[in-house]
């Protein structure tokens, strides 16, 4: 059955953005559409007048990096699993409709909106599925981890919508569900010229739970257990609660409380709901696989680390959620994203005041320095909204309010994580009613993130430039140049992703 799809599109900006990419020429403007893209190399200037080569010639140039218009304020990404050394990866964005760019925090929402899939890789980025839901935004959206990459379709994907439910989906292969839409109900509307409108798909829900459950917590962050069998899923809530669900197959029975599921599809239950932070949770991370002893060692299932508007970092043990494992007085900011690394064991923490936080776990380097803090601060006072690390590597990325992006890198075993280890790779700057995307070459001049001296004071960063995201993708090896390589996808507030290709 088809199902009208012109609301999820006309949610969405369909006016072109001008882009400067690094390598055009000063005067060269870009104007990149909705769901349209355009691709870059910085060793290979394309001038103006330069037609633009196809994906398909033998003489393509590698880009550098590439840049797609999504049509909203970047709330978050993350990257589909993939099989080893896959070339061609998939990104889901979720992006705000253009009447939802601010909204209050633990406010229930509702229209229409989109998740979008988009394929990286081969030839330009291009959006391969859009998924329609209906509860005004996505807070966040996560795919389940997966040792080995599902046989059919890209893998389940959980989305926390602003209506409160968190939902389950069972992303098919983009191909597969365009070759045969009988199996989907596939979108139609009056703006099908509009290129990607023909993947638009209304899929139906695996399982979803609602806020009714949860005694009317409205979820917006989440996080997937990080080892096998990634059967936990995490929910951090604006009212400063967490919830925790089992993700499973269908049950016999009608199901839990707060828990409904498609018809052969998969069961949610809701293990436990607590009260974690005096403040919203902004985000959340599991303790490390590594961290167990034995294979018989379950705890790092049930230690969780949560950050938010709160003056405490507190870890929590999901046997005991009457008092925390672990608290830590930290200053009164707020802080938006958290990573918990195996070696050297401690939290990177994002926070509002352009900071970068360093908390030690490692229990015989904190009674050598107590509390085992380091903070890394920039000559900019803008947030730092998301972090990511490159799975199973040492480096940890980062940006935000002034459209930086910066790598910081950890070297497992050491204790002391140095300053100098950042570096800059990219920026965004709002210039002349354009933005311009900045080489690291370019950033270094400018005195980017954490430079030293010589660096222009702290100002106020036009809101369009904000990174909001940012995500890196598993490591490919290029057996010809002998290298490994991932895509580091970055999305700012004006509705840009920049897709940026870095050595790792």
């Amino acid at each position: 059955m088809d199902r009208d799809v012109s609301g999820h599109l006309n949610a969405y900006s369909r006016a072109a953005l001008v882009v400067r990419l690094p390598g055009d020429e000063a005067d060269f403007n870009r104007p990149i559409g909705l769901f349209e893209s355009s691709e870059y190399a910085v060793s290979h200037p394309r001038a103006k007048d330069q037609a633009a080569v196809s994906a398909n010639s033998s003489n393509r140039v590698e880009p550098d990096g590439a840049v797609f218009n999504c049509g909203g304020h970047v709330a978050t990404m993350d990257w589909a699993p993939s099989q080893p050394g896959a070339h061609t990866l998939h990104l889901a964005v979720a992006a705000h409709p253009k009447d939802r760019q601010q909204n209050v925090i633990g406010r229930a929402l509702e229209g229409p909106a989109l998740l979008q899939i988009w394929r990286i890789g081969t030839g330009p980025p291009s959006l391969a599925l859009g998924l329609c839901l209906q509860g005004g935004l996505a807070w966040d959206c996560k795919w389940q981890p997966s040792q080995a990459p599902p046989a059919s379709g890209l893998g389940l994907i959980a989305v926390a919508q602003g209506s409160g439910e968190v939902s389950l989906f069972d992303i098919p292969d983009p191909t597969e569900a365009i070759l045969h839409p009988d199996k989907l109900r596939k979108g139609k509307g009056r703006a099908d010229s509009l290129s990607g409108t023909d993947r638009l798909v209304d899929l139906p829900l695996c399982a979803s739970a609602g806020a009714g459950a949860i005694s009317g917590s409205l979820v917006g962050c989440l996080e997937w257990l990080p080892s096998t069998p990634h059967d936990l899923l995490l929910g951090g809530c604006w009212d400063g609660t967490i919830a925790c669900w089992r993700v499973g197959a269908l049950l016999a029975s009608a199901g839990d409380l707060g828990s409904s599921a498609g018809p052969g599809q998969r069961s949610l239950q809701l293990l436990l709901h607590f009260p974690a932070a005096d403040g919203p949770v902004r985000a959340l991370a599991w303790a490390p696989a590594q961290l167990a002893g034995t294979t018989s060692d379950s705890a790092h299932r049930h230690l969780v680390a949560a950050v938010g508007h709160t003056t405490y970092l507190r870890v929590w043990d999901l046997r005991d959620s009457f008092r925390p494992a672990l608290q830590v007085d930290l200053p009164q900011r707020w802080r938006f994203s958290v990573q918990w690394l195996h070696d050297p064991a401690g939290l990177l923490i994002a926070e509002d005041c352009g900071a970068l936080r360093w908390t030690s776990l490692d229990p015989f380097f904190r009674r050598e320095r107590m509390p085992a803090n380091s903070l890394f601060e920039g000559n900019n006072s803008g947030p730092i909204w998301s972090t990511h690390m490159q799975p199973h590597g040492e480096q940890a990325f980062y940006a935000g309010d002034n459209g930086e992006v910066g790598m910081l890198h950890i070297a497992r075993g050491d204790r002391y994580v140095s300053a100098d280890a950042h570096h800059c790779l990219a920026g965004m700057r709002q210039e002349e009613g354009r933005l311009r995307v900045l080489s690291a070459a370019e950033m270094t001049r400018r005195n980017g993130l954490f430079g030293r001296k010589g660096g222009d004071p702290a100002s106020l960063k036009p809101s369009e430039q904000a990174i909001l995201s940012i995500r890196c993708s598993q490591s490919v090896r290029d057996p010809q140049a002998g290298i490994e390589y991932a895509w580091l996808a970055h999305g700012t507030a004006a509705g840009i992703v920049h897709i940026l290709h870095v050595n790792v």
